[in-house]
């Protein structure tokens, strides 16, 4: 039961980097699909599902590394449950351990109980 609880709670994490992590569709593009506003090392630009749409025309001489600039809303939620879902995962390892101790505990003292039984029968 406490491995299925860490196992589901790391799924969740990994499951939400992967939508954090994910492009848009086009091959050449390197926007995350939550970006709403992009850098393209010279220009700002409006971004919509990933794909840029109208830039200011700045003549640039020197082309900055390109970024996403600003992200939609979706993209903090999903921030925001990154890491309540970290802090899930902690708790879990915590009460893990917690758990575990009192369990072997009950083992124990269940076979001791079985043993005198045993001994009472003989």
């Amino acid at each position: 039961m406490n491995k299925l609880i860490l196992i589901i709670s790391l799924m969740l994490i990994l499951s939400t980097y992967g939508i954090l992590a994910e492009t848009s569709d086009d091959s050449n593009s390197d926007i995350p699909k939550s970006c709403i506003k992009w850098y393209d090392g010279c220009n700002d630009c409006s971004v919509v599902n990933g794909k840029i749409g109208s830039c200011t025309e700045k003549a640039c001489l020197v082309q900055n590394e390109p970024k996403c600039l600003e992200y939609s809303n979706s993209e903090i939620v999903m921030f925001g449950m990154m890491a309540a879902m970290k802090e899930s995962l902690k708790m879990a390892k915590w009460l893990v351990q917690q758990i575990e101790p009192v369990q072997n505990m009950k083992k124990q003292s269940a076979g001791s109980i079985q043993q005198k039984n045993l001994r009472i029968a003989s």
